[in-house]
């Protein structure tokens, strides 16, 4: 109530630097909220700047937290203007991952950039090193506070008071400077006596909470019961509009537009959001304090009901988050229920899982434990996260509980029980168990479900590759991905897609694999010119790609992209796999201390997860390449790491196609050994098995 966002609206409106303003609230604690509205700011502050490389730090992490940002920080640099960002209200993000961002972004600021913070309380950042710098501006509560001459002032502007010289410096005093309590103050005087307002200025004392809940009391209790009763009742709602309004107040005297603009022209602490004015925010506060106040005054059914009808109106239009939140907060649980799996693919599919995951944790245990299908929901997104392991006991509980006729073979919930199991099977290389499960999956799937069948079909490419069919199993993801892209499956889409040009690769097919990543990444791009989270998948195949090519800076681009998109969707497997082609890099750069710390990060990220064997074997294979860089090789490493394979050496049976990258780079380690002859044998076996396989 000290005017910070007033102070700094108004400055907006005269500072000749291009502005870019961000309202936050508790929702941009989701990092893909924070980072999708600071790339639109961004992007309209540097109208070249490439968006879709923006979309790439969303949810930053080190170390690719400093060359993503580090991308950013130039091109903003290169601009030719200067310019202000402003975040209003800080305090209400709490988000570890966005404050490490802002950190950065703060200690390598670019000359031009200008960022303006306003919150309650000090910031996460290094406040004592940027003063000592000399490289932050601060403005407390006492820069804030109106001076007597100010107090004075702004009283003698409300044309409803007149009051005496020595009236106006006591009140000055009892505020001490606090602007919201002194509007307050001024808006219950205007209709007392005389000798009511003397004695209201004398008894006028107290701290802020306790004044503004007696000035809030005298503002409401003048107000008709109408007037009243609609601040009341709206006081659920975070921001307003007139036909929400009239969704929840019924009353014929005045639409809810109309109220709005009533309380608005009465200076009732709202906020227009738009130029239009058809969206508002009231005081902070003040919403604090109606909302204290509806509950003294209200029955816990009534305000559920509130909630309940700002739920459905919601609904409508088609705001899905904001009609979830308010079926929570009506506590009714089959409407909420309802609406995540209904709508909970899309917001995973656009990469907001943090959004997901608050939802299904907002649910009592209870309810998830009697809603089959919002538990299997929980199921889909830990295995789309490469999770599988985490997945089993719930599979049992499920098959084995009070709703296991669900699951039977005619069950409504069959076919996704046994794509899962297919989905399992396929990513810890058990190909003919995978098959079996898909067809068991198929026979009891609709024709008609495509978003079903296709999920199905996806492990079916995966059974493919573990037996090393790699031409079937490009067949099979094709097929997923048609299927993906007529029943709107942009999850499994990307993951199908993006396989099938991993896999057009390892043909040797790199025009045609280029094509294929191409295809997918205009599929997964918003309208925002950013690309969703489950990109990741594609970002990997072209950073792989330009690797081929000997182009190692988009290479190293497009893995930081792949990194920071797959932690936002939250896939481990993809995040080891773009911080591995991002070691490559490293290492072809000869930047060897680099390799060295993401080779760290990959190995603490992976520990206590059920990665895949394609995925261990990518980590292995990476690993023994940086022991044999040439600068400075590490052939003990190799050599302990070569130890522990002996038995593959004395082997001749067929070389797992999985685990061919690792195989390879075990050749590498023999030559480095001097152990030429062991080196040919395993080459010529490795040859034949990719000769057979078309490779």
């Amino acid at each position: 109530g000290f005017g910070k966002t007033t102070s700094l609206a108004a400055w907006v409106e005269h500072v000749s630097l291009p502005c870019g303003w961000i309202s936050l609230d508790e929702r941009d604690n989701d990092p893909a909220r924070f980072f999708a509205c600071l790339a639109k700011v961004f992007s309209r502050l540097v109208p070249d700047l490439d968006v879709s490389s923006l979309a790439g730090f969303r949810t930053p992490d080190s170390p690719p937290l400093e060359a993503d940002l580090a991308l950013l920080i130039n091109d903003l640099a290169a601009a030719s203007t200067e310019m202000v960002l402003v975040l209003d209200d800080l305090h209400l993000i709490t988000s570890n991952k966005v404050h490490r961002a802002l950190n950065f972004l703060i200690e390598h600021i670019p000359p031009n950039l200008h960022v303006v913070m306003a919150t309650r309380e000090d910031p996460s950042l290094p406040l004592a090193r940027l003063r000592a710098r000399m490289q932050v501006r601060e403005l407390r509560a006492e820069d804030l506070r109106f001076t007597g001459e100010e107090t004075v002032s702004f009283l003698r502007g409300q044309r409803t008071l007149t009051l005496s010289e020595a009236d106006t410096r006591k009140l000055a005093e009892k505020t001490e400077g606090w602007i919201a309590g002194l509007h307050l103050a001024a808006l219950s005087m205007t209709r007392l006596t005389e000798e009511e307002l003397a004695r209201f200025i004398e008894d006028f004392a107290g701290t802020h909470r306790f004044v503004l809940d007696y000035l809030t009391e005298e503002v409401l209790d003048r107000l008709s019961d109408n007037a009243r009763d609609f601040l009341l009742e709206t006081s659920i709602l975070d921001r307003l509009c007139g036909p929400l309004c009239d969704a929840l107040f019924d009353e014929s005297s005045m639409s809810g537009q109309q109220w709005l603009e009533w309380l608005e022209d009465r200076n009732l602490f709202l906020l227009s959001l738009d130029h239009e004015r058809r969206w508002y925010r009231r005081h902070q506060l003040f919403t604090e304090l109606l909302r204290s106040e509806l509950v003294k005054r209200a029955s816990k059914n009534e305000i559920q009901a509130l909630h309940q009808r700002a739920s459905r109106w919601y609904v409508e239009e088609g705001l899905v988050e904001e009609a979830v939140h308010h079926a929570v907060a009506a506590e009714d649980w089959p409407r909420a229920s309802e609406l995540i799996e209904t709508h909970g693919w899309s917001f995973f599919d656009r990469g907001e899982t943090a959004t997901v995951s608050r939802w299904l944790s907002a649910l009592p245990e209870e309810v998830l434990r009697d809603n089959p299908q919002a538990r299997l929901f929980t199921v889909w997104l830990t295995l789309m996260k490469g999770e599988s392991q985490a997945v089993e006991a719930e599979l049992s509980a499920l098959e084995n509980g009070d709703h296991q006729a669900s699951f039977d073979a005619d069950g409504p919930l069959a076919g996704q029980l046994a794509s899962i199991r297919a989905f399992i099977a396929s990513l810890r290389g058990e190909p003919e168990k995978a098959q079996q499960l898909a067809s068991q999956a198929l026979a009891v799937i609709p024709e008609q479900d495509h978003s079903l069948r296709c999920v199905v079909s996806y492990p079916l490419g995966l059974a493919a590759l573990s037996s090393g069919d790699v031409i079937g199993c490009c067949e099979a993801l094709e097929t997923a991905g048609r299927l993906a892209i007529k029943s709107g499956n942009l999850h499994i889409a990307a993951n199908a897609f993006g396989s099938l040009g991993g896999q057009q690769m390892v043909l040797g097919q790199l025009r045609r694999a280029s094509r294929t990543f191409a295809r997918i990444l205009e599929l997964l791009t918003t309208k925002d010119g950013e690309p969703r989270p489950i990109g990741a998948r594609a970002f990997f195949g072209t950073s792989e790609l330009h690797y081929e090519r000997d182009d190692l800076v988009e290479a190293r681009r497009d893995a930081l992209v792949s990194h920071t998109l797959s932690e936002q969707w939250g896939n481990v497997e993809m995040q080891v796999r773009a911080l591995v082609a991002l070691t490559r890099v490293f290492i072809a750069e000869d930047e060897l201390d680099k390799a060295d710390e993401t080779l760290e990060q990959i190995h603490e990220l992976i520990v206590g997860k059920n990665l895949t064997e394609l995925g261990i074997a990518r980590f292995e294979a990476c690993r023994v390449r940086r022991w044999l860089a040439p600068s400075a090789p590490d052939l003990d490493a190799a050599a302990r790491w070569t130890e522990a394979r002996e038995d593959l050496l004395d082997s001749e049976a067929p070389l797992p196609f999985v685990q061919e990258l690792e195989h390879l780079q075990l050749a590498r380690a023999l030559v480095a050994q001097g152990r030429i002859g062991e080196a040919i044998d395993l080459s010529n076996r490795l040859h034949d098995s990719a000769l057979a396989g078309g490779r």
